[in-house]
């Protein structure tokens, strides 16, 4: 029985020992993926930005844009063919112009929005929410009012406005309007900020 146990062990100490060659995929082909100049002219953000959003219980945050970048972001996609352990690749270079915004609320504390390319074609906007919010939607959805079908006071008037929802958890909403961005904010239904 000894034996037994004893040779078995080293049968699997072999195979587990045995160290597999790294995989070194092949780059094919590469893509530059530039935003569109067009589209980025007609975003309502710019660098030196200052956005106040009043929230309710009179809670008030100023925004200001603290840095603006400006980079190309890296996107691997594997080419999959059958029996192959390690698969030709695409290269996609994308992109990204960011945003980011300091805030003086209690809760409301930073802001960013991106705009940028992606492999497939489509350019996209991300806003995020205190670095823990994400919200992302196609441009071109942004420029057709067909969308916009949320009814909101803004400014002493009602538009209609574009519903954006939390990525991960759906626990936050925002509003969008295209000549002012985003215009509403709703996180959990306990945090309820409109843009002055």
């Amino acid at each position: 029985m000894n034996k037994f146990v004893l040779f078995f062990s080293l049968i699997i100490l072999a195979l587990f020992s045995c160290k597999k060659e790294k995989c070194q995929s092949k780059i094919v082909k590469e893509y530059l993926h530039e935003a569109s100049d067009s589209l980025f002219a007609l975003i309502p953000y710019k660098a030196n930005d200052t956005i106040v959003f009043v929230g309710k219980g009179l809670d008030t945050s100023v925004l200001i844009s603290s840095e603006v970048k400006h980079y190309y972001q890296e996107e691997f996609v594997d080419l999959i063919r059958k029996g192959l352990e390690c698969p030709d690749q695409e290269k996609h270079i994308n992109e990204v112009y960011e945003i980011n915004y300091k805030g003086s609320g209690s809760y409301l504390l930073n802001f960013s929005v991106k705009f940028f390319s992606s492999k497939d074609f489509v350019d996209f906007f991300e806003f995020k929410i205190n670095n823990e919010y994400s919200f992302k939607m196609p441009c071109n959805r942004s420029l057709d009012t067909f969308w916009y079908d949320v009814p909101i006071l803004f400014r002493g008037k009602e538009v209609k406005a574009l519903k954006l929802n939390e990525f991960f958890s759906k626990s936050a909403i925002l509003l969008f309007y295209k000549d002012e961005g985003i215009i509403y904010i709703n996180i959990n239904n306990s945090y309820l900020y409109t843009k002055q």
